[in-house]
């Protein structure tokens, strides 16, 4: 299927590949327009390395492609995608404040021409954008006019780019950031920092890698954190011009969060920042729909989603507005694994002049919150209530059982019948014979296990010396020995108590033999544990 655009709405969604004319910096341009498929023609890299714009480059390119995949068909799932939910506010609130156009309008215009073109005429995916004519239009368009006749629209529509070192002090902390239309400058400039290219910043492929070896990390969004993201955080900040992203310009709003009388303000980067965002009754969603990372994170959750399975990663949670900052960022941490990413999101603030008042932070109590029954049940049994980050348990616990026994100071009653018993039911042969029964601090027999017809009283062969192991609803086995001959003494162990049937400390009282048995009763202690 093929649509057809007017002149306008194509240069609306084309990229130019021609310099600006007198920018006063030193400039990129390729005549064969290679870089068609972006929206915007990126210049200068001043500073930069080879390498560093490459990897500029490269960072450009996958924000474009995070971005068109968070829109593509079937479009964001309001009601049910658990990402939606956790950056935007639950579905009703994102229909009634008018979030959701300006959100896929946002996602639309960081993504290529191309994503665009797709999305609103519905070309078949199978079909190639060369026969669709579109590539054939916007490159001859950007050869046609590289700075004259329609110069006044397409000389607004360039971002310059730098590179900076460690000495400017505006990379403290940061890894990249962007000069806003108060600044001055003619066009809008996104500067990357050292930080920017170092380890805790991986090419977006590289982020990939390293979660695909550690299961965890599948779960925590946080894992994806890289230039890709960090390019994309930028492009959102750039509030005058062509190139605008956003509209009304996206900013790292600021947050305020803590004990009652202890509030402190912070901007809302990382996603658990923006979560709690979201989930703020008092504008909160058109805030998180404004929010640099809240778009950024998105994207990502949505990608790993897809790529790993259905599986929606759904760490960190939310902040909680009642702890402290520190508190809060403790939960922020990924765990340690065998292969650890960094946690450094780079604190400082990366848009310059005039991005929001720390004075005028979001003030956010628990009271603050959406109820849970904004939320779908599914997504409550699921992941839990956003307020709190707990997952409910599937079936609901069962009741403490009552305990088997009452602990204390509990009894044991014994007979011991003689060797070679030959008549009656309690005939034997040249071993003895004994009955045991024991009961708890209140009186209460015990059950007794691993014996013929178990009940509350255990019958065993008690062979000359040998151990008799006597298992109950009691912590530990009681162990029983009886001697060679009469006369000697039975003697007890239970735990680290030893004992035997003469000894007094345990209140044991024997009997003498009677019709072939003596029977006696002893104590011992018999804690709960």
């Amino acid at each position: 299927m093929r649509c057809l655009l007017s002149l306008p709405a194509l240069l609306l969604a084309a990229t130019v590949s021609a310099a600006p004319s007198n920018p006063g910096r030193n400039l990129e341009s390729r005549d064969d327009a290679s870089d068609i498929g972006i929206l915007t023609t990126y210049f200068g890299y001043a500073n930069c390395s080879d390498d560093q714009q490459k990897q500029v480059r490269q960072a450009q390119s996958d924000a474009v492609m995070l971005a068109a995949n968070a829109v593509k068909s079937p479009g964001i799932d309001w009601g049910s995608d658990p990402a939606a939910i956790d950056f935007f506010g639950p579905a009703d609130e994102t229909v009634s404040r008018g979030t959701r156009q300006h959100i896929i309008g946002t996602f639309l215009m960081i993504s290529s021409p191309l994503h665009g073109l797709f999305h609103f005429c519905n070309v078949d995916e199978d079909e190639s954008p060369t026969d669709a004519g579109l590539v054939d239009q916007l490159t001859g368009a950007s050869k046609s006019f590289p700075g004259t006749g329609l110069s006044d629209w397409w000389n607004d529509r360039y971002v310059d780019l730098q590179c900076h070192n460690a000495s400017d002090s505006q990379c403290s902390g940061a890894a990249a950031y962007t000069w806003l239309k108060s600044h001055g400058d003619k066009y809008p400039t996104i500067v990357f920092c050292p930080g920017f290219f170092s380890s805790a910043r991986p090419s977006l492929a590289d982020a990939k890698a390293t979660i695909d070896k550690n299961e965890v990390l599948k779960g925590w969004v946080s894992a994806l954190q890289s230039q890709a993201l960090t390019f994309m955080h930028e492009l959102f900040h750039i509030d005058f011009g062509s190139p605008q992203i956003s509209n009304p310009p996206a900013k790292d709003q600021w947050i305020s969060v803590g004990p009652a009388g202890r509030k402190k303000p912070i901007q809302a980067y990382k996603p658990g920042r923006g979560k709690l965002l979201a989930m703020t009754k008092n504008k909160g969603p058109e805030l998180a729909s404004a929010n640099n990372d809240n778009l950024a994170y998105f994207t990502a959750a949505i990608y790993m989603t897809g790529i790993y399975g259905g599986n929606y990663p759904a760490k960190p949670r939310a902040w909680n507005p009642e702890l402290s900052i520190e508190e809060n960022q403790k939960n922020d941490q990924i765990p340690p694994g065998p292969y650890s990413i960094s946690n450094n999101d780079f604190e400082a603030s990366d848009a310059l002049a005039d991005d929001g008042d720390p004075n005028a932070a979001v003030q956010i109590s628990a009271a603050d919150l959406f109820p849970d029954s904004k939320y779908p049940p599914s997504y409550i049994s699921t992941y839990g209530s956003p307020s709190s980050g707990d997952k409910p348990p599937a079936t609901p616990p069962n009741p403490a059982a009552p305990p088997k026994f009452a602990p204390g100071w509990c009894g044991m009653h014994v007979i011991q019948y003689q060797k070679n018993e030959d008549s009656g039911p309690n005939a034997h042969g040249p071993d003895y014979l004994i009955d045991v029964s024991i009961f708890d601090a209140n009186g209460k027999p015990i059950q007794m296990y691993d014996c013929n017809d178990c009940g509350t009283t255990s019958r065993t062969v008690a062979l000359n010396g040998a151990a008799n192991d006597f298992k109950t609803d009691l912590p530990v086995h009681m162990i029983v020995t009886l001697g060679a001959v009469d006369d000697d003494p039975i003697l007890f162990k239970y735990g680290d108590q030893s004992w035997g049937s003469n000894d007094q400390a345990h209140h044991s009282n024997w009997g003498a033999y009677d019709n072939g048995k003596r029977e006696g009763d002893t104590g011992f202690a018999c804690p709960p544990t």
